[in-house]
């Protein structure tokens, strides 16, 4: 308000001053707009130099003026340069004047400012002229109406005088003074819209006389304008009142305060006044801004006695009612809540005294209070949603109902109902009816009693009869709904009713079991005992329901597991020779029986497990059951043995199955091994022939195709292994072939045959075969093995055994592979042979495979110099190696090695 009565007495002075622009020589425009409060710049509209600032400006910036004058307007004004020019070519073409920006100061702080900007001619240059208003304080949209006053009349009024102050300094032309008192008379113009345009009465007054007001007051106080302007400002007021303000007056009051106001009707009404205290024309005046607040305080009248309205009603409510406000600790978790205020009947329900609770925390209070109470209110204050809660006060003892509604911040109101009595009632219910349920549930399922008709009519059924069967008894009692009868899988219709007449026929008790369809469409199994009795001219049964189907899957499970095989679940052994007989039949001509046996199976469980062997057996039977699905009946007869039995089918149809089984299988792998399969195929065609001797021949047929090509499947396995095991590590590749190389060379440094210097070279390369079956990260390590995983390690020699043995090929490389980690002084595995007791061969692969060791690198240690690993040998000879064979490996196999490092 005190920049505002400032603005208003600047502007008066120029509208005084407007209608005589002669009389302006008086004023020292210079000194005026230099010592000017508000920030004045001049900008060229094309490059943004600024091209005058005053004091005010320098100040607000933080710049001295020079520094100021020597900088451009997109130094200060945080947009880009390219819009900042834009804004000021709208304010050249006064397409628009008025601008919010954000100016940065030279610290670097941001202010948001008000810019005003006008087009002015100096020395025939047009540049404009802005005055920048900082902002940034004000931010209460109730402010905004008298800022946008305010900013309007400063606005106006400089740029009143600056036009004048410009008019001055470039001419004295009539032109340029008409240009003035137009600009002026359009201020005086804007100022009479903003002054009238307020929603209040606005009055400037010198010691009570009014010097000035707006069309408000006038409209407020009933006296015209011309009746207000000159008089004593406190003839508005009720005479009561009068020393009141009065006194504000003189005491320079500047905060809102309320009196009463009187209207020239004499009407007295409520009245809000607000003033500020300002400099004009060299004197101190007051701003007034005068409110009717008649009809706020109609309206706080209203509210006050509908408050006291709802706080009677409150405070007279039969159920208890207070405020509350939720206490967190410092990380956000709720632990109390403070008593704001209560009504008189929850003093009446929880023994809780107003006096004595009221401002006190509950666990203050009630100690023994339940933390879930706590975690409910929490609830309603956080998810802002009314909850309602029925539970047990440990801390009252009582049972409440309590509905919680959030209030405002952390405060919540609660509704509280003591529902004891109830809760005792329903407690005593439910233990009748615990008690009640008790004694049914102890019955052996469902009792029931019907007539003895065609739809079982039920005329009584116990209520475990929903359990049962899905269906309330009152659904079924009568066939209200649906009759017991239409339950019964129709299968067993015929079977109950035979059963029952003969129960009846005999006076016996009738036990049967039989499906039913339960409401939800599930069929369970239910076993039935009761008996027939005759009453009132009429049969009619009682007895017992039960669900027994567990224990009929479990039958059914047993049954199952007895005809099928365990791992592939086709049918076995025994269901075979129950389903051949069967099929055994002149309709089912003619009968092909085909019995498949997977090849090197024990190769496989020896190499990599019966888990492996398990897959291999898992693959034919479901490559079976691909390819002949629903045309055969398939069964796992042995361990690698699987039937297969045609019925009336054409036996080139059957050729083109068995071929494509075949050929599926030798599409798969098991850790590297391909499968195969050996069968044998016979035909019954008619009753002559006996079909277990079809059975017979067919299986003698698979034999003896499994006997000429078992040989070779089992060599290319044994292959396979071998690559594999080299294509899993590189390094067993090139030690497997020199090892090989040495022993080559050592057969025929001992002179012996072509064939034994190829059997002795194949069996150096064959020596480690059974690491195949050793895991990687045992075989791999980088550090030393613990003792565990060196009894895997050494199991190498027993599997590689087993691998080479399988076939004949390879049958007599197998005992050296066993035995070639055996120590010529007996310390050696797996047997602890001594001496020539191990064989030969072995003894050589000995020495070959310990010193291509020490000559490579490995995971834990680098290679070993050759001259080095000889020394090893030699030292070694006699306990760990046959002395002999050491001293020709080392000098007719390692000579050259040796020489051709010396000479490199």
């Amino acid at each position: 308000m005190k920049k505002t009565l400032i603005f208003i007495l600047l502007l008066l002075s120029c509208l005084f001053l407007a209608p005589r622009s002669y009389a302006i020589d008086d004023i020292d425009f210079e000194e005026l707009f230099d010592n000017h409060q508000s920030v004045m710049l001049i900008i060229h509209p094309i490059t943004g130099d600024i091209y005058y600032a005053n004091q005010a400006a320098a100040d607000f910036y933080g710049y001295d003026i020079e520094t100021l004058l020597s900088m451009t307007i997109d130094q200060i004004n945080t947009l880009t340069p390219e819009e900042v020019a834009k804004e000021r070519l709208k304010a050249l073409e006064e397409e628009r004047n008025f601008f919010i920006f954000k100016h940065r100061l030279s610290n670097g702080d941001e202010k948001t400012v008000y810019v005003y900007s006008y087009p002015v001619e100096i020395n025939g240059e047009t540049y404009l002229y802005s005055i920048v208003i900082d902002q940034t304080a004000f931010v209460l949209a109730e402010d905004r109406n008298r800022l946008l006053i305010i900013f309007g009349i400063t606005v106006l009024m400089l740029s009143a005088i600056v036009t004048a102050y410009l008019a001055l300094k470039i001419s004295a032309k009539k032109r340029e003074i008409e240009k003035s008192n137009r600009i002026l008379y359009e201020s005086e113009q804007r100022f009479n819209i903003l002054h009238n345009a307020s929603f209040g009465g606005l009055a400037i007054h010198d010691q009570g006389m009014i010097l000035d007001c707006n069309q408000g007051l006038s409209d407020i106080s009933g006296y015209s304008i011309d009746e207000l302007v000159g008089a004593n400002g406190l003839r508005l007021i009720a005479p009561d009142h009068r020393d009141y303000v009065t006194t504000q007056i003189r005491s320079g009051y500047e905060k809102p305060y309320e009196t009463f106001g009187i209207r020239k009707s004499g009407d007295i009404y409520p009245l809000r006044l607000e003033a500020r205290n300002l400099p004009y024309h060299g004197k101190q005046v007051r701003v007034v801004e005068f409110r009717d607040i008649t009809e706020l305080k109609r309206q706080e009248e209203a509210t006050m006695a509908l408050e006291n309205q709802w706080s009677k009603l409150i405070q007279e409510m039969p159920l208890g009612f207070n405020v509350r406000e939720l206490i967190f600790d410092d990380e956000g978790h709720p632990i109390d809540y403070v008593f704001i205020s209560v009504n008189i009947n929850y003093e009446s329900i929880t023994g809780l005294k107003r006096e004595d609770i009221i401002g006190r925390r509950a666990t203050e209070i009630m100690p023994d209070i339940e933390t879930s109470w706590i975690e409910h209110y929490a609830k309603v204050v956080q998810t802002k949603k009314t909850m309602a809660i029925e539970d047990y006060s440990r801390a009252l003892g009582r049972y409440f109902k309590v509905v919680a509604y959030p209030y405002k911040n952390n405060q919540f109101v609660i509704v509280a109902e003591d529902i004891t009595d109830r809760k005792t009632y329903e407690q005593q219910i439910k233990t009748k009816d615990r008690e009640k349920s008790r004694i049914i549930s102890n019955l052996p399922g469902v009792s029931y009693r019907c007539q003895f008709d065609e739809s079982w009519t039920m005329l009584f059924l116990s209520e475990t009869c929903e359990a049962l069967t899905g269906y309330s008894p009152s659904e079924l009692i009568g066939n209200k709904d649906i009759s017991f009868n239409d339950l019964i899988v129709p299968t067993y219709w015929k079977m109950i009713n035979d059963e029952w007449a003969s129960a009846r026929r005999l006076n016996q008790p009738c036990n049967i079991e039989y499906e039913i369809i339960k409401k939800d469409g599930t069929r369970i199994w239910v076993w039935e005992k009761g008996k027939c009795f005759f009453e009132d001219q009429a049969w009619y049964i009682e007895g017992f329901l039960m669900d027994v189907t567990e224990r009929k899957l479990s039958e059914q499970r047993i049954d199952y597991a007895s005809k099928h095989d365990y791992l592939t679940g086709l049918p076995n052994r025994r269901y075979f020779d129950e389903t051949i007989r069967a099929l055994d039949q002149s309709k089912n001509f003619p009968i092909i029986v085909s019995m498949i046996d997977i090849d090197g199976l024990k190769l496989i469980n020896d190499t990599y497990g019966h888990q492996a062997g398990d897959n291999a057996i898992i693959t034919l039977s479901n490559i079976l059951t691909e390819v002949f699905k629903d045309q055969a009946f398939i069964s796992r007869i042995g361990g690698d043995e699987f039937i297969v039995v045609f019925t009336q089918t054409d036996l080139e149809a059957y050729d083109l199955m068995l071929s494509r089984v075949m050929h599926l299988l030798s599409q798969v792998t098991i850790h590297d091994i391909p499968l195969s399969s050996s069968c044998g195929t016979a035909i019954k065609t008619d009753d002559s022939q006996d079909i277990d001797q079809i059975l017979i021949d067919a299986e003698n047929q698979m034999y003896s195709n499994k006997t000429l090509h078992n040989q070779s499947s089992k060599s290319q396995v044994i292959v396979a292994l071998f690559e594999s095991l080299k294509d899993k590590n590189q390094a067993e590749r090139a030690h497997s072939d020199r090892v090989s190389q040495y022993c080559q060379m050592m057969g025929e440094r001992l002179k012996l045959t072509k064939q034994e210097v190829l059997e002795l070279e194949i069996a150096g390369r064959m020596h480690d075969i059974g690491k195949i079956t050793i895991p990687d990260h045992i075989l791999k390590k980088p550090g030393k093995l613990t003792d565990e995983e060196w009894v895997i390690m050494q199991n190498h020699t027993i599997n590689g055994y087993q691998i080479l043995r399988s076939a004949d090929k390879y049958s007599n490389l197998a005992e050296y592979a066993l035995t070639h980690h055996e120590r010529w002084d007996g310390q050696g595995y797996p047997k602890g042979l001594e001496g020539e007791e191990i064989p030969l061969f072995s003894r050589i692969i000995c020495i070959s495979d310990a010193f291509e060791a020490m000559t490579s690198d490995r995971p834990y240690r680098k290679a070993m110099p050759l001259e080095d690993a000889v020394e090893e040998l030699k030292r070694c000879a006699g306990t760990q190696f046959d002395p002999k064979l050491v001293d020709v490996f080392v000098r007719d196999v390692i000579r050259e090695e040796l020489l051709n490092q010396r000479l490199s």
